[in-house]
């Protein structure tokens, strides 16, 4: 509308021209203005969408993950991080990484770490996998594989961490070694580790002028005993066999089950 009563004016007008142009100009870079803005703000709630969502996966993850600056500062704490170490991100922020989830003994060791690789220049770090302890809150050490990379921004290199909790699986691994190398039934040395310990004392006996001696052990009319009462009846005995026999040699000694009703010291 302004526009077309400036273009009536342009005829009676000299100086109508350039007030039309100038109207116009004004007019083209408020909608540029309008314009620019408008993508500004698409631009900015892209943005905190993407954030929000990021903020989501690193609240879900199942692995611990925490960034640090140069100096071992935590930066960044997510859910996983206060379940695994039973402290807050809150209490995490702002405090040495080092002094909080990493034992005594290991401290130095960290910060000598950190402190070296700042001092070879290095803008980043390639990704590396370790397994190292962590602590607890509450004192309990923590098996733990880390994966650590480091980037440069705004002029410092940020780690970020990520720290997964190796307990099952170390227990698994107890349990499955337990299994290869013990009596199921008794908890005995089983034939593969009573071998593996005869190997040792003949290697000793060879290197010192020592002897030792092998006892072999079954029990009389067990067969007779197991068919009469039972494969429970007779599980009973074996335990309580091996129990005896326990209580009646050293603790540098080897009891192992052979199999069946045979035992070997």
């Amino acid at each position: 509308a302004v526009l077309v009563i400036i273009a009536m004016l342009l005829p009676i007008l000299p100086w109508g021209w350039g007030i039309f142009m100038l109207t116009r100009t004004s007019l083209q870079l408020l909608r540029i203005k309008r314009q620019t803005q408008t993508a500004i703000n698409n631009y900015t709630n892209e943005l905190r969408i993407q954030h929000d969502h990021f903020d989501a996966l690193f609240d879900l993850s199942l692995d611990a993950m925490i960034n640090i600056d140069d100096q071992g500062i935590v930066l960044a704490w997510n859910r996983r991080a206060e379940e695994m170490f039973g402290i807050p991100k809150q209490q995490a922020i702002g405090i040495e990484l080092a002094s909080i989830i990493i034992p005594p003994a290991l401290r130095d060791k960290h910060r000598s770490r950190l402190q070296n690789f700042l001092r070879s220049g290095s803008e980043s770090l390639p990704t590396k996998r370790f397994e190292v302890i962590g602590l607890h809150s509450n004192g309990q050490e923590i098996p733990l594989e880390l994966t650590v990379t480091g980037m440069l921004k705004k002029n410092q290199v940020i780690f970020h961490s990520f720290l997964r909790d190796l307990t099952e699986r170390r227990q698994h691994e107890a349990q499955i070694e337990h299994l290869a190398y013990f009596d199921e039934l008794t908890n005995l040395p089983n034939r593969l580790l009573l071998i593996d310990r005869l190997k040792q004392i003949i290697a000793l006996n060879k290197r010192k002028p020592q002897h030792s001696a092998l006892l072999q052990i079954d029990l009389d009319h067990f067969k007779e005993l197991n068919d009469a009462w039972g494969h429970d009846q007779g599980d009973s005995l074996l335990k309580m066999v091996a129990l005896k026999l326990h209580d009646c040699v050293r603790e540098e000694d080897t009891l192992a089950r052979l199999g069946g009703d045979d035992f070997l010291i």
